[in-house]
């Protein structure tokens, strides 16, 4: 783990994460840049950005 890029680590589901309905969009400003993203909230954790994103992929990838 980088701490310069991850805070910290922690176990979801995989049955949370391939639920759509955990998939939000989400606008954010990064840097001044502002994006349209996926996030999903567990409990009081937030996923989003890369690691949203990469969820994302595996679940539309799963259920095609």
């Amino acid at each position: 783990m980088n701490p310069a890029e991850v805070e910290s680590t922690f176990t979801v589901p995989l049955a949370f994460l391939m639920t759509p309905q955990n998939h939000k969009r989400e606008n954010r400003d990064w840097n001044g840049l502002a994006l349209n993203l996926y996030a999903m909230r567990f409990g009081n954790r937030n996923i989003w950005g890369a690691t949203a994103g990469i969820l994302r992929n595996l679940y539309e990838r799963v259920h095609q």
